[in-house]
């Protein structure tokens, strides 16, 4: 589990698939696909990540923002890799 609020500054949040992910209320996430909302506590959003890839939540009202990175869990690989989103393979 990983707790970010508006003091969370200048580093990307590192999550693996299956992790948890709470942030302030009223946060704003893009990518959301990697990111699925799991409910609301004190105050507080909690997500899960379910895909990997790149995503950003931030708050329009303090300009607050943070990049999410979201891995496969226990990946094995180069480390350039680790982010990729998953490959989307064409029915031919």
């Amino acid at each position: 589990m990983v707790l970010a609020d508006t003091h969370w500054q200048d580093r990307a949040i590192d999550l693996e698939i299956g992790d948890t992910l709470v942030l302030p209320q009223g946060s704003i996430v893009e990518g959301a696909y990697q990111l699925e909302k799991t409910g609301d506590i004190d105050g507080q959003v909690l997500f899960r990540a379910v895909g990997r890839g790149y995503a950003r939540a931030f708050q329009e009202s303090d300009g607050w923002s943070v990049n999410i990175r979201v891995a496969p869990k226990h990946f094995e690989g180069l480390a350039r890799f680790r982010y990729y989103e998953e490959p989307v393979e064409e029915k031919i």
